[in-house]
């Protein structure tokens, strides 16, 4: 498994960090869900919000990392397939 994206292929750390993405972006979703089923004015509650904001914290610097490996490692090409589903594509 190569680090680097290919010509037909993501590479391991342009797939890691779209599934770290996901995972943390998961996981913010459900301390907002988790918080609501709490009590106001619980600790549980207050700790829940700081989990929600220090994911958000993490997204914004996921990105950051995201866009400069894409500009070091540009995308793989298109499959073949229909002209619609290479313009949706982009």
């Amino acid at each position: 498994m190569s680090l680097r994206n290919t010509d037909d292929r993501y590479g391991a750390v342009a797939r890691a960090l779209h599934w770290g993405m996901f995972l943390v972006i998961a996981a913010m979703c459900l301390a907002v869900e988790a918080r609501g089923w709490l009590p106001k004015e619980s600790a549980t509650r207050a700790s829940l919000m700081f989990f929600h904001k220090s994911c958000g914290v993490a997204v914004f610097a996921l990105v950051w990392l995201r866009l400069a490996w894409r500009a070091m490692h540009p995308a793989p090409k298109l499959p073949a397939g229909p002209a619609w589903q290479h313009f949706a594509a982009h």
